[in-house]
């Protein structure tokens, strides 16, 4: 039976749960793809202040209980610069031994006592150095591209979504209270209610599509095709909303488009928008996985990245993405962050 990556998915946008209890939802959901009989353990981590790591949640599962013990500690270890060539690397997906100093780091120096050499990840962060992470170890050096390399980038976009979304938890208003959702949408496809930026032509076009396909991504394809279901459940919808879960006490259900858009620092020639296709190439995103991550589309993605490369005189995309790296770090300290205020910005956006 194929592995149920909707499911992972899914257990991403609990949003409802403790962060320790969502930790270990997704892990356990993602466990067939990861475990590989050495164990797996995921992580929501705070990396966004520098020289500051934080563990928020830490969940293993199918590891040595004496391991389990100390990982923690292992991580209160971790130096800013292993942290840079790791977690804020523009790597979704790929061993730890692929990382500079993966042999000096505490993890391995932990893991290798219990027989573990190496480690897949998957690494869904934002912009502002706030993620979570998924580990399976594994007994012996891996080689090579996993066989689920692409499903594993898509599901580092949904993670970091889900991650942003559980910040909007410090609200005093719950995700899934109608007042505060921008539109209301059916599984159908009708959009039952919609407000600001939602109200426009292009957004309830997308929105209702976007519900289309989750459902459709929910249903027995999510078996027989599940690569085809996962390109059906993009990370964002219009680079705006995540649509989140709503029962009502009769069983009905409908979704809540709420915003949930990545937040982005310097260049501040961009437009919002070109900012956070900027970010999400300096993270590492091929076009493709920029427009899967933003929920727009391919071509979309190619005219911002080439308007900002204008704008900025920039010589090509390395240079451009180079360019949005120094600035960030520099209004970091500023903590100046800029999010799209609607689609109406950036009228390319699809």
């Amino acid at each position: 039976m194929q592995p149920d990556v909707i499911g992972v998915i899914e257990a991403v946008y609990h949003w409802e749960l403790g962060v320790t209890e969502w930790m270990q939802g997704i892990v356990g959901a993602v466990r067939p793809l990861l475990d590989e009989g050495a164990g797996l353990f995921g992580m929501a981590y705070d990396a966004s202040q520098p020289g500051r790591f934080r563990v928020e949640a830490l969940v293993t599962a199918g590891c040595p209980a004496a391991f389990t013990a100390q990982l923690g500690a292992a991580y209160e270890a971790i130096d800013e610069g292993l942290v840079r060539r790791s977690f804020l690397a523009p790597i979704p997906s790929c061993p730890g031994s692929a990382f500079a100093g993966w042999r000096e780091s505490p993890l391995y120096k932990l893991a290798s006592g219990f027989g573990v050499e190496d480690g897949v990840g998957i690494n869904g962060r934002d912009a502002g150095g706030t993620g979570c992470v998924l580990v399976g170890l594994r007994t012996a050096q891996v080689r090579g591209r996993s066989r689920y390399d692409r499903l594993f980038k898509q599901v580092a976009a949904h993670l970091a979504s889900g991650r942003r979304l559980r910040g909007r938890l410090a609200s005093s208003v719950p995700i899934d209270n109608v007042e505060a959702a921008e539109a209301v949408v059916a599984p159908s496809g009708r959009v039952e209610h919609a407000v600001g930026a939602a109200t426009e032509r292009k957004a309830l076009a997308s929105l209702s599509a976007a519900a289309l396909a989750i459902d459709r991504a929910r249903s027995n394809l999510r078996q027989r095709a599940p690569d085809e279901a996962l390109d059906l459940w993009r990370g964002l919808v219009g680079a705006r909303w995540t649509l989140v879960d709503r029962f009502e006490r009769d069983g009905h259900r409908y979704f809540l488009a709420r915003e949930n858009q990545m937040a982005t620092r310097g260049l501040g020639l961009l437009t919002p928008r070109e900012r956070q296709v900027v970010a999400c190439g300096a993270l590492g995103r091929s076009t493709k996985e920029i427009a899967y991550e933003l929920g727009i589309s391919d071509s979309t993605v190619r005219v911002l990245l080439l308007r900002a490369q204008r704008k900025l005189s920039a010589k090509g995309r390395a240079d451009l993405l180079g360019r949005f790296g120094r600035s960030a770090i520099v209004d970091a300290e500023s903590d100046e962050v800029v999010a799209a205020p609607s689609e109406t910005n950036d009228k390319t956006d699809g």
